[in-house]
Protein backbone atom coordinates (compact mmCIF):
# COMPACT_ATOMS: atom_id res chain seq x y z
CA UNK A 1 0.00 0.00 0.00
CA UNK A 2 0.83 3.66 0.13
CA UNK A 3 2.50 5.31 3.05
CA UNK A 4 0.49 7.82 5.14
CA UNK A 5 2.99 10.56 4.27
CA UNK A 6 2.41 10.16 0.50
CA UNK A 7 -1.36 10.30 1.05
CA UNK A 8 -1.17 13.57 3.06
CA UNK A 9 0.99 15.26 0.39
CA UNK A 10 -1.63 14.48 -2.25
CA UNK A 11 -4.35 15.99 -0.05
CA UNK A 12 -2.28 19.14 0.50
CA UNK A 13 -1.69 19.48 -3.24
CA UNK A 14 -5.36 18.87 -3.93
CA UNK A 15 -6.42 21.50 -1.37
CA UNK A 16 -3.90 23.96 -2.79
CA UNK A 17 -5.19 23.41 -6.34
CA UNK A 18 -8.75 23.78 -5.08
CA UNK A 19 -7.91 27.14 -3.49
CA UNK A 20 -6.11 28.30 -6.64
CA UNK A 21 -9.06 27.24 -8.80
CA UNK A 22 -11.54 28.94 -6.47
CA UNK A 23 -9.50 32.17 -6.56
CA UNK A 24 -9.32 32.05 -10.37
CA UNK A 25 -13.06 31.41 -10.59
CA UNK A 26 -13.77 34.29 -8.23
CA UNK A 27 -11.58 36.64 -10.30
CA UNK A 28 -13.28 35.49 -13.52
CA UNK A 29 -16.74 36.04 -12.02
CA UNK A 30 -15.75 39.52 -10.85
CA UNK A 31 -14.41 40.31 -14.33
CA UNK A 32 -17.62 38.99 -15.90
CA UNK A 33 -19.71 41.13 -13.56
CA UNK A 34 -17.60 44.18 -14.40
CA UNK A 35 -17.91 43.53 -18.15
CA UNK A 36 -21.68 43.06 -17.87
CA UNK A 37 -22.01 46.41 -16.04
CA UNK A 38 -19.85 48.09 -18.68
CA UNK A 39 -21.90 46.53 -21.50
CA UNK A 40 -25.12 47.79 -19.89
CA UNK A 41 -23.66 51.30 -19.50
CA UNK A 42 -22.60 51.30 -23.16
CA UNK A 43 -26.03 50.04 -24.23
CA UNK A 44 -27.71 52.86 -22.32
CA UNK A 45 -25.32 55.43 -23.80
CA UNK A 46 -26.03 54.11 -27.30
CA UNK A 47 -29.79 54.25 -26.73
CA UNK A 48 -29.47 57.77 -25.41
CA UNK A 49 -27.37 58.85 -28.39
CA UNK A 50 -29.79 57.21 -30.82
CA UNK A 51 -32.70 58.91 -29.08
CA UNK A 52 -31.02 62.29 -29.35
CA UNK A 53 -30.25 61.66 -33.00
CA UNK A 54 -33.84 60.64 -33.67
CA UNK A 55 -35.04 63.73 -31.84
CA UNK A 56 -32.83 65.99 -33.92
CA UNK A 57 -33.83 64.21 -37.11
CA UNK A 58 -37.49 64.52 -36.14
CA UNK A 59 -37.07 68.26 -35.58
CA UNK A 60 -35.45 68.68 -38.98
CA UNK A 61 -38.20 66.68 -40.67
CA UNK A 62 -40.90 68.69 -38.90
CA UNK A 63 -39.29 71.98 -39.94
CA UNK A 64 -39.08 70.73 -43.53
CA UNK A 65 -42.75 69.69 -43.45
CA UNK A 66 -43.77 73.10 -42.13
CA UNK A 67 -41.80 74.80 -44.88
CA UNK A 68 -43.20 72.55 -47.60
CA UNK A 69 -46.81 72.75 -46.44
CA UNK A 70 -46.49 76.48 -45.81
CA UNK A 71 -45.13 76.95 -49.33
CA UNK A 72 -47.98 74.93 -50.83
CA UNK A 73 -50.58 76.93 -48.93
CA UNK A 74 -49.42 80.22 -50.52
CA UNK A 75 -51.01 81.28 -53.78
CA UNK A 76 -48.84 81.09 -56.90
CA UNK A 77 -48.72 84.89 -57.26
CA UNK A 78 -47.61 85.58 -53.70
CA UNK A 79 -45.14 88.44 -53.32
CA UNK A 80 -41.54 87.32 -53.50
CA UNK A 81 -39.95 88.79 -50.40
CA UNK A 82 -37.10 87.33 -48.38
CA UNK A 83 -39.40 84.58 -47.06
CA UNK A 84 -40.72 83.89 -50.55
CA UNK A 85 -37.24 83.47 -52.00
CA UNK A 86 -36.13 81.17 -49.18
CA UNK A 87 -39.29 79.09 -49.71
CA UNK A 88 -38.51 78.94 -53.43
CA UNK A 89 -34.94 77.80 -52.71
CA UNK A 90 -36.22 75.19 -50.27
CA UNK A 91 -38.70 73.85 -52.84
CA UNK A 92 -35.97 73.73 -55.49
CA UNK A 93 -33.58 71.93 -53.16
CA UNK A 94 -36.33 69.46 -52.23
CA UNK A 95 -37.01 68.75 -55.91
CA UNK A 96 -33.28 68.30 -56.54
CA UNK A 97 -33.02 65.85 -53.66
CA UNK A 98 -36.08 63.93 -54.85
CA UNK A 99 -34.54 63.64 -58.32
CA UNK A 100 -31.25 62.46 -56.83
CA UNK A 101 -33.05 59.79 -54.79
CA UNK A 102 -34.96 58.66 -57.86
CA UNK A 103 -31.73 58.48 -59.90
CA UNK A 104 -30.04 56.43 -57.18
CA UNK A 105 -32.98 54.03 -57.05
CA UNK A 106 -32.85 53.58 -60.82
CA UNK A 107 -29.10 52.94 -60.70
CA UNK A 108 -29.62 50.39 -57.93
CA UNK A 109 -32.19 48.51 -60.01
CA UNK A 110 -29.84 48.35 -63.00
CA UNK A 111 -27.07 46.64 -61.04
CA UNK A 112 -27.00 42.82 -61.27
Amino acid sequence: GQSPCKNSIDWERLLSERETTAAALSAALQRLNSLEREAEELRLERLSAEGQGQGELGKIREALRRKLFGARAKPAGAPAGAQGSSDFLLRQRTKDLQRAVQDLRLRGKRRP
